[in-house]
């Protein structure tokens, strides 16, 4: 999967280094809250 790939240590935002997100459901993406 591509997740595990691209954040091995969990969802970090590339803009803000946040790590809260939220799933954008019709296009399968994670949007920074």
């Amino acid at each position: 999967m591509v997740y595990s790939w691209r954040w091995a240590k969990g969802f970090v935002c590339p803009v803000c280094g946040d790590t809260r997100h939220c799933v954008v459901k019709p296009r399968q993406l994670f949007q920074c809250t």
